[in-house]
């Protein structure tokens, strides 16, 4: 299936199958499986396609950063990179993570597995930035409260 074939619907249907596969804790199948889905693009067909009617109609400038990420680019990337720690491979979940925060500066979950990473990797102040960033953006996120409750005792 080319990528320009995947439809929405197909999508939902894969990252369903990527979030199966990682209940299961296969996680170089998952993988695959979010790679693909987060492949297919970060805005959706029906933005890009609106963007481009905004940008014959000379509304070129900002047409398409006007509309939100795509969700299951986010999701799709966030279960990515929860496989990648799985599997140990950090760098490729970092890069992940800060792929989602380039859209979504105050994703929750990806600010605190950033944070949970750069633990892993001894990288004290980062992680601490990380959960702080996550504790601020939004004050009821228990996960940020307790990793910043462990790492100042």
């Amino acid at each position: 299936m080319s990528r320009s074939r995947l439809t929405l619907r197909t999508l939902r249907k894969l990252y369903t199958n990527g979030q199966a596969l990682l209940q299961a804790r296969q996680y170089e199948a998952a993988i695959d499986v979010f790679r693909r889905v987060a492949a297919a693009g970060l805005r959706d067909a029906r933005a890009v396609e609106m963007a481009a009617g905004a940008a014959s109609n000379g509304r070129e400038g900002s047409a398409l950063a006007s509309y939100p990420a795509n969700p299951l680019y986010v999701k799709a990337s966030l279960g990515l990179s929860f496989c990648c720690v799985e599997q140990g491979k950090l760098d490729e979940a970092i890069s992940t993570l800060q792929s989602v925060m380039s859209v979504e500066p105050d994703n929750v979950e990806a600010l605190c597995e950033l944070g949970y990473i750069y633990g892993l990797r001894g990288m004290r102040d980062a992680s601490l930035d990380a959960f702080r960033r996550a504790v601020d953006s939004h004050p009821e996120c228990a996960k940020a409260h307790k990793a910043l409750g462990y790492y100042y005792l």
